[in-house]
C-alpha cells in the first residue's frame, strides 16, 4: 500500500510540475515573456543531467518531477530559438563548464551521485537570479505558476522511498527553491500583500535569466 502511495504521489507531482510549464510556453509564444536563450539551453541541460543521474542515483517514483524539470525546460529552449533573447555571457559558459565537469566525475568514478550534488548545486546556480529578482520586483514572477510549482515538489516528497543523501537531495531542494520564491512575492508590501493591493502578476521575469521552475522543479 505504502508503495502504491508513494508512486501516485510521483506520479501526480510529476504531471503537475509538466503542465506548469504550458503557461510560460505561451507566454513566451505571444510574446509576454522573452526567455534568455542561453539560460534555457543550460536549464534544459542541467535538468538532463539531475533526471539520469536522480534514476541513477536514486530513482524510484519521485523521479518524474525530475523528468518534467528536464522536458519543460527543454521545450522552453527550443521556443526561445525563435521568441527568445540573449546569447553567451561568462556566467552561462561556467555552468555549462560545470555540467560537463559533473558528467565527466560520473564518467571517472562510476558515480552518478557525484553528477547528482554537483547538477543540483548548478540549479541553485541558475536559481540565484530569479531569487534576486523576485526580491526587486514580487510582480516580476506569476504567483500560481510558483504555487503549483510548490505544491508539485512538496508532494513530490511523498515519493521518495528510501530516504538518503542521494534520494532527499534534489526534492528538498526543490521544495526550498520554489518555497523562497513564493515567500518573496507573497511578502508584505508596505503594509500588504501584493494580492490586496490590486495588483495583478506581471507575467514572468524579463531578466536575463528568466525562470520555471526548473526549478529544475526548480
Amino acid at each position: 500500500m505504502t508503495g502504491y502511495i508513494q508512486s501516485s504521489a510521483g506520479i501526480i507531482a510529476g504531471v503537475i510540475s509538466l503542465v506548469t510549464y504550458v503557461p510560460y510556453a505561451y507566454d513566451v509564444i505571444r510574446g509576454a515573456a522573452r526567455p534568455n536563450r542561453a539560460t534555457w539551453l543550460i536549464w534544459a541541460l542541467s535538468g538532463g543531467l539531475l533526471f539520469a543521474s536522480y534514476s541513477a542515483a536514486a530513482g524510484g517514483a519521485a523521479r518524474w518531477v525530475p523528468f518534467s524539470d528536464a522536458l519543460g525546460p527543454a521545450i522552453i529552449a527550443v521556443l526561445a530559438i525563435r521568441y527568445g533573447k540573449g546569447g553567451f555571457s561568462w556566467f552561462d559558459v561556467g555552468c555549462l563548464t560545470i555540467a560537463g565537469f559533473s558528467v565527466l566525475g560520473w564518467m571517472l568514478t562510476g558515480s552518478p551521485a557525484i553528477a547528482l550534488n554537483i547538477n543540483v548545486l548548478l540549479a541553485f546556480m541558475g536559481a540565484v537570479p530569479t531569487f534576486r529578482s523576485v526580491y526587486r520586483d514580487p510582480d516580476a514572477e506569476p504567483a500560481l505558476v510558483w504555487g503549483a510549482f510548490l505544491l508539485s515538489n512538496s508532494l513530490n516528497l511523498a515519493a521518495v522511498e528510501a530516504w538518503s543523501l542521494s534520494s532527499g537531495l534534489y526534492p528538498v531542494y526543490a521544495v526550498l527553491a520554489a518555497g523562497l520564491v513564493n515567500v518573496l512575492i507573497h511578502r508584505p508590501r508596505s503594509g500588504r500583500l501584493f494580492w490586496w493591493s490590486g495588483a495583478a502578476p506581471a507575467g514572468l521575469c524579463q531578466d536575463r535569466l528568466e525562470t520555471r521552475i526548473a526549478p529544475q522543479n526548480l
